[in-house]
């Protein structure tokens, strides 16, 4: 049985933080899809991206596979 695996935005975010600072321009997500080393048994699929999902903080799949993505657009803040 294949192994599906649905990343939104977490694909874009894999990459490290001192990679990203050294760049001029991020990394487009479709972009960052050729960046990903996973099994061959593995799927990686862009689901969504910014401005669609900006900060997210986890994410959780249901019973039917809908992905619901939770996002913390306010912090920090006063």
């Amino acid at each position: 049985m294949r192994l599906r695996l649905l990343l939104s935005v977490v694909v874009a975010c894999s990459i490290s933080p001192s990679a990203l600072a050294e760049q001029a321009n991020p990394i487009a997500p479709e972009d960052a899809l050729a960046t990903q080393h996973v099994p061959d048994d593995v799927e990686i699929q862009l689901v969504a991206s910014e401005p669609v999902v900006e900060d997210p903080v986890a994410l959780a799949f249901d019973t039917e596979g809908r992905l619901y993505v939770v996002e913390n657009r306010g912090y920090p803040s006063d």
